[in-house]
């Protein structure tokens, strides 16, 4: 860990807990990709975003220089701070790592006091993963009021949510095997084929206060989680009238789309709607009968067949302010599919298909 960064922290620590109040600022995480022998490497990564350091720029004592942090971009947020690679030669090495106590003088992954992530090969050479999230098993108010005495810093219990909200804390495995959930809740709980990701905020706020154990497999002979049958679709499509070539997917009978793209054919019409994405809360927004302005050069781009990528998405969705759910909605490729059908209701465009040309069409307002 860059010397520099060490001594930020007590300063970057003030201004972190004032920033987010305001906005998704603090990330810390780890990468931890695990072999079949049990060895692997991991990342660990602790970063502000730019905001923080713009406001410590306003006491003359605490200058920082960002070209002396490393740079990285975690869930489409930039942070600045220290990223370092480790590597274990055996689980028991990786779940020290994962403890904070390997004993080197380097960048830990802090959980939480109360709660504990555990790797261990099963008996048919996969392995089982264990979170225990306990988030009541000490009282630590004393410890907390003393922390913000400490930093002259009032707090109320509705500070430290909004501060908890702007927190991105996350750990993902990559395992040799499909993943498997066998206990605990969905909340927080990204399962991609060998892929795990646990979202440690979205996990505790689901519990509120609750205790829970949470499982996962991965063993030879899983299936990917979520795995769907999907096709490259084949069938035309127009919209008010005019042929678009544009990628889209049929599963099940019905077709799915980009939501850029839809934007994109509709921008200027009666239906017209912008798309953009809230990074602090990871959610899509829609915003019906404005302008699509914010485009960002993929829209209309037909790729490779991905088909084979398909896996149900638990992308979040927001339109004109309401959360939007029951929505159904696939992950083809790292890019999310919507059901046109169910775009044309929420949004406002009718949907048809022409059997005899095998044609969707669309019709704007």
């Amino acid at each position: 860990m860059k010397k520099r960064f060490k001594k930020l922290i007590p300063a970057v620590l003030m201004a972190a807990m004032l920033i987010m109040l305001l906005c998704g600022c603090m990330y810390e995480g780890i990468d931890a990709n695990i072999n079949q022998d049990g060895s692997g490497t991991v990342k660990v990564s602790v970063g502000y975003t730019q905001e923080v350091y713009d406001m410590m720029q306003e006491d003359e004592s605490e200058k920082v220089d960002l070209n002396e942090l490393e740079k990285f971009v975690r869930n489409g947020e930039t942070y600045y701070g220290n990223t370092e690679n480790k590597t274990f030669a055996n689980l028991e090495e990786l779940n020290a790592i994962l403890s904070g106590e390997s004993g080197e003088d380097s960048q830990e992954f802090q959980m939480d006091d109360s709660s504990s992530v555990k790797v261990e090969k099963t008996a048919n050479g996969g392995f089982l993963l264990t979170l225990t999230a306990t988030p009541e098993a000490e009282d630590t108010s004393d410890e907390d009021a003393e922390s913000a005495e400490n930093l002259d810093i009032d707090l109320s219990d509705e500070d430290v949510e909004s501060m908890a909200s702007g927190m991105d804390i996350e750990m993902v495995f990559n395992f040799p095997y499909n993943v498997k959930q066998t206990a605990g809740a969905n909340a927080g709980i990204a399962v991609e084929g060998k892929k795990l990701t646990i979202g440690m905020v979205a996990v505790a706020e689901e519990l509120n206060g609750k205790s829970e154990v949470f499982k996962f497999t991965a063993e030879p002979g899983n299936k990917a989680a979520g795995a769907q049958s999907a096709v490259a679709s084949k069938q035309n499509l127009m919209v008010n009238g005019v042929a678009k070539d544009v990628e889209m997917y049929n599963i099940d009978g019905r077709n799915y789309f980009k939501l850029r793209d839809i934007a994109y054919m509709l921008n200027g019409t009666g239906s017209q709607f912008n798309v953009d994405y809230d990074s602090a809360n990871k959610t899509m927004v829609i915003e019906k009968g404005k302008a699509y302005t914010t485009t960002n050069g993929t829209e209309m781009q037909v790729g490779k067949d991905n088909s084979a990528t398909t896996r149900r998405s638990t992308q979040a969705l927001k339109v004109d302010d309401e959360m939007i759910s029951g929505l159904t909605v696939y992950n083809i490729g790292g890019v999310n599919f919507f059901q046109l059908r169910e775009l044309g209701d929420l949004v406002g465009f009718e949907v048809g298909y022409v059997p005899e040309t095998k044609t969707a069409t669309v019709t704007s307002k």
